[in-house]
């Protein structure tokens, strides 16, 4: 065989090896609905519909994540042994405003903890250790759970139909979700092992009065601040006045 074509025949291995391997590299399927959530000045929250498909034998994780940032919690603590009071604060760098979790099956179930901890599922894989102390990580949690921004749903991804296996879900958004976009990611778990199956952005924007204001707010923050407060001091006064006790109005 000449220099040509022994080149030519390990090209032709190589290019088979490799549309080999891509085709062994299992896909799923991920739909949210609705893709786009309008925030409006009456808006009370988003109930997001999730639609997932995986490759037989596979369970899998859904996972509703924001852009990391940096949170400041303010340290309470007793002064003088009497008062609770503010007594330092806590800056976590790298935490999501929004992180929630929908799963097949119980989260230990799923994979190896070095496979839970590389796509963050668990609080504990999102705030390790170095970053906060347990104590700290759950009170945090905490706040962000009671807000509605947290949240871990073991075994909420219910099998539809199949196959190939179907699963289906629903993410709760608050009120008080920031306008952003979101990764949505499907990780799928074999043999204790997770793959990437596919992924999503679900994207919160702010429409009519509710954008006008944002920009408002934006652009001109003294005013912004200076108007908010004399709404606030004119709706006390009002509230005062058609509360008031018709005892009082006799005098």
């Amino acid at each position: 065989m000449g220099r040509l074509g022994l080149l030519a025949a390990v090209a032709a291995y190589l290019g088979g090896a490799s549309q080999h391997a891509m085709a062994q590299t299992p896909k799923g399927e991920l739909v949210v609905d609705p893709q786009t959530v309008p925030i409006g000045l009456t808006f009370t929250g988003a109930t997001i519909s999730v639609r997932a498909k995986v490759p037989p034998g596979y369970e899998a994780a859904l996972r509703l994540m924001g852009k990391p940032q940096r949170q400041e919690l303010k340290k309470l603590g007793k002064k003088a042994y009497v008062l609770w009071m503010g007594v330092g604060d806590i800056t976590i760098d790298a935490v999501p405003v929004v992180y929630q979790v929908l799963t097949s099956a119980p989260l230990h179930e799923l994979g190896s903890q070095a496979a839970l901890a590389q796509w963050s599922l668990g609080y504990d894989n999102l705030i390790p250790e170095k970053a906060l102390s347990p104590d700290w990580r759950a009170e945090l949690v905490k706040l962000k759970e009671h807000d509605g921004l947290f949240a871990m749903h073991e075994g909420a991804l219910t099998t539809a139909d199949g196959p190939p296996r179907r699963l289906q879900g629903t993410l709760q958004l608050p009120a008080r979700v920031p306008a952003g976009d979101y990764t949505v990611d499907l990780i799928g778990f074999r043999g204790k092992e997770a793959t990437h199956l596919a992924s999503t952005t679900l994207r919160f924007a702010h429409v009519g009065a509710a954008k006008q204001l944002k920009r408002f707010a934006h652009e001109h923050g003294l005013a912004y601040g200076i108007a908010a407060s004399l709404i606030a001091i004119i709706a006390g006064l009002l509230t005062g006045l058609l509360l008031r006790p018709k005892a009082d109005e006799s005098h």
